[in-house]
């Protein structure tokens, strides 16, 4: 009986070195793309509006292959290029990520 239990305690280490490695796929590579949209904006949806963006794909996402987005902001006096580091760790796991700035100017 004792030289069960160390026998069982390796087999269960192993069971969960595998299932970590199962559990942890591996982190896609993400293309940067610029976009640039004109939308029209205001009380009488005549003006113009400036949509500068930078879209984070992963890997193998496609029309086909659809993974899930994220779109995120600069907020005031910030840039899209703030949000690119966050972008990336998302695109590492599998979301697209939109990241804006919008200017009526």
């Amino acid at each position: 009986m004792r030289r069960s239990a160390p026998l069982a305690a390796v087999a269960v280490l192993a069971l969960l070195a595998g299932a970590g490695a199962l559990a942890a796929p591996a982190a896609a590579a993400v293309t940067k793309t610029p976009v640039q949209l004109t939308v029209l904006v205001g009380p009488t949806g005549t003006e113009p509006c400036l949509v500068d963006a930078d879209l984070y794909l992963p890997d193998g996402v496609s029309a086909a292959a659809p993974a899930p987005a994220i779109l995120t902001t600069n907020g005031f006096g910030g840039s899209k290029d703030d949000q690119s580091g966050a972008a990336q760790a998302f695109g590492r796991e599998g979301y697209v990520t939109l990241s804006t700035r919008a200017s009526t100017r």
